[in-house]
């Protein structure tokens, strides 16, 4: 699929017609209504600590897994993200009474081919729909989620 200067480039770019066009991948997968409106409770409401969203089973939508009451903490968060790919949003505390809106894509290296591909070329659907999203971090393994290398990132 080629889009004229689209945001993201997800399998690299070429020249066609004189004109410079990217080439993108996407799933075709929606973003639930109310998973929208989760992020916004957490982003404007700080109702929650965490989102985790998942894709669901007939491969059509992208809804909530799971959410995480404020009072949640990130070693609340990283045991529940094992063997399945997610996404995640967190209201990341990186100092008293200061966060930021972190954006986990988690595609484990231990998940199957196909799972991995159908969660990596669906990220820009949900990114799309969240606005004001501090930063993004790609994880694959717990490595990828210790608590003070996140937030030296804030």
């Amino acid at each position: 699929i080629r889009d004229r200067v689209s945001t993201q480039s997800t399998w690299g770019s070429d020249r066609v017609g004189g004109s410079y066009t990217r080439l993108t991948m996407s799933s075709g997968v929606q973003v639930a209504d109310d998973a929208v409106k989760a992020f916004n409770d957490l982003k404007l409401k700080h109702a929650y600590r965490f989102v985790i969203y998942k894709i669901s089973d007939d491969k059509s939508t992208i809804e909530i897994a799971e959410t995480a009451p404020e009072s949640a903490t990130w070693s609340d968060l990283v045991p529940k993200l094992e063997n399945s790919a997610r996404y995640v949003v967190v209201d990341f505390e990186y100092e008293p009474k200061r966060t930021k809106i972190v954006f986990i894509s988690w595609i484990p290296d231990s998940g199957k081919v196909q799972e991995k591909m159908l969660y990596a070329s669906s990220k820009a659907a949900i990114r799309s729909k969240l606005g004001g999203v501090s930063f993004e971090l790609q994880a694959n393994s717990a490595d990828d989620l210790v608590e003070k290398d996140v937030a030296a990132r804030c």
